[in-house]
């Protein structure tokens, strides 16, 4: 599958000493090379879609880009990402954001703010609710998800 082949907004990591930038099929995969120890580190800049600029945050408009650190982010919305998990999704106007957590709930973040718990053991708002149940009503069902997958265009 390529890039395209996964709905959902994507992600672009330009590092140094690389000529081509890593382009990854999901904004949590991007939050996720940036945090994992095994990734590179040499991070010169981060880009995510911004779907406050397509009528369906499935299917953003791939050649609007904006500067990760710099965006506003929905978390733990209803919202799934491309593989069907939770997923970041960004916006370049806070207002935007506002009004999709409106629509489909989660919390407003700023990329800073994302913690690695979001990321690297997402919960969906279904699972919250059962791990909040007492074990005998249901217990708790789990929810802690591995990284997504990364792709190429």
């Amino acid at each position: 599958m390529n890039l395209a082949d996964h709905p959902g907004p994507k992600g672009q990591i330009l590092v140094g000493g690389r000529d081509r930038p890593v382009w990854l099929s999901s904004v949590r995969d991007t939050f996720a090379f940036t945090m994992l120890p095994e990734e590179e580190k040499d991070v010169r800049a981060i880009y995510v879609t911004d779907v406050g600029q397509a009528p369906d945050p499935r299917k953003p408009d791939l050649t609007v880009w904006i500067e990760a650190r710099k965006a506003w982010y929905v978390v733990g919305s209803r919202q799934r990402g491309g593989m069907g998990e939770a997923e970041p999704f960004p916006f370049g106007d806070e207002a935007a954001a506002r009004r999709f957590a409106a629509e489909n709930g989660g919390a407003i973040k700023r990329f800073a703010e994302v913690t690695e718990d979001e990321i690297l053991h997402p919960t969906l708002p279904s699972e919250q609710t059962a791990a909040d149940e007492p074990a005998e009503q249901g217990g708790n069902h789990g929810g802690g998800h591995g990284a997504g997958h990364g792709g190429t265009p």
